[in-house]
Order: C-alpha cells, then structure tokens, then sequence
C-alpha cells in the first residue's frame, strides 16, 4: 500500500488514488478500510456513480465476512444475535449505497441485482422481488434476474414461483449451480426426494466439494 499511502500524501483530494486504493483493500479482504477509502472518494466525487457501487459492494461483503467468521477472532462474548445484527449492519449500509448508485445511474441492471441480493440478506422479499423484476427487464438474457426471483419467493415459501424461476434460470445458464442449489432445496421441503436428487446429482458433478452440496448429501442421500 506504501505507493497508494504516498501518492494520497501528495495530491489528498483525489478521489481516484482513494478509489483505487480501496479497491487492493477489498482484494484483501480488508472491506472495513476498503469502505473507509470509498466513503472518502465519495465526499471527494459525490456525482460517481461507481464510488457509490464500490462502498455498497464493500458493506455487502463485510456482511459476509462477518457472518462467514468463526464467532469473531474466537470471543465467547460476542453472540451470534450480535453477530448477525452487525452483519444486518452493513447490509443496510449497502442498501443505502446501492441505491444512491442507482440514482445516478439507473439502467445498470447489476446494481439492481446487488441491491436486491442485499434486500434478500434482510430477507425483505418483496424489495428484492421489486429489483430482480428491474434485472429481467434490463436485462432478460441474464439468469440472475430468474434466479433471485426464485430465491426471494422461496423464502415467502411460495413453492411454484419458486420452481419457475428457478427453473428458468437454469434453462439459461445450465451450469448455475446456486440455482440448482436452491431449486433442490425447494423439492426437498416439498418431499419431492426424486427430483431433488437428480439436482442433487447435477451439482455434485459440478462442485463435490461445495459445502452446501456436502451437506445435503449428508442430511439426506447417504445411504
């Protein structure tokens, strides 16, 4: 970082080195700082749109990374309750830069997208429904829009839609494994054991080594 920290010393109001900076963070891993860098670029640059999209992608992760950790550096104290309402956090946050992305740039379908994928992490469905329905229609040669729909109308457990969507994302992209993923999750809870295992199969083949492909084959098709 030591050419970005001296390039920023010399010229403080550019929001570009910030931009750039912030972006070796999140290669990292390092989202926290890799925000701190995009929140700076945008007080410098408020009319980027991108900026906007680099913080709210930050804050998205950092969710991630956060509900992905093991119980935070192994402290007993912290709950997983205060875990997830710090992840809530940040996906609120990304919300929030998502949808000032959207703003000033309003016919980029990956916004929507992302914007809807965090909307799901809060499991406001019918916000995220709103966003991949703006996907499809942005862009319907896209899988991603299906299969959002899908994944958000499995949570309100509406199993048909559910399927369709789903469905219609892997008649896009065959080799979608989230959308499998889902979609055999889908039959399962509806006791259709038969085509859950041919998903099942599929994204075996795929990944045999994904970790929720480990787990269902250990939560129902060990013989």
């Amino acid at each position: 970082m030591t050419d970005f920290d001296f390039a920023i010393s010399l010229e403080p109001e550019n929001a570009m080195l910030y931009l750039h900076r912030g972006n070796v963070f999140s290669s990292l891993n390092r989202y926290d700082k890799a925000l701190r860098d995009f929140e700076k670029a945008i007080e410098l640059e408020s009319n980027d749109y991108s900026l906007y999209y680099s913080a709210g992608t930050a804050c998205y992760l950092q969710g991630n990374k956060l509900l992905g950790a093991p119980i935070i550096n192994n402290n007993t104290n912290v709950t997983d309750k205060e875990i997830d309402r710090m992840a809530d956090i940040y996906y609120e946050k990304a919300l929030y830069y998502y949808s000032e992305a959207i703003k000033r740039s309003s016919d980029l379908y990956s916004l929507y997208a992302d914007r809807g994928d965090a909307y799901l992490k809060l499991y406001q469905t019918s916000n995220a429904i709103k966003d991949f329905k703006e996907v499809i229609r942005l862009m319907p040669a896209s899988n991603t829009g299906y299969h959002g729909l899908g994944v958000a109308y499995s949570f309100d457990k509406e199993w048909e839609k559910a399927l369709l969507y789903l469905s219609k994302s892997i008649s896009i992209n065959s080799d979608y494994i989230e959308s499998y993923i889902f979609r055999c999750g889908v039959y399962l809870e509806n006791n259709d054991i038969e085509s859950a295992r041919k998903d099942f199969d599929i994204v075996n083949k795929i990944d045999p080594n994904d970790n929720r492909v480990l787990g269902i084959k250990k939560a129902y098709f060990i013989s």
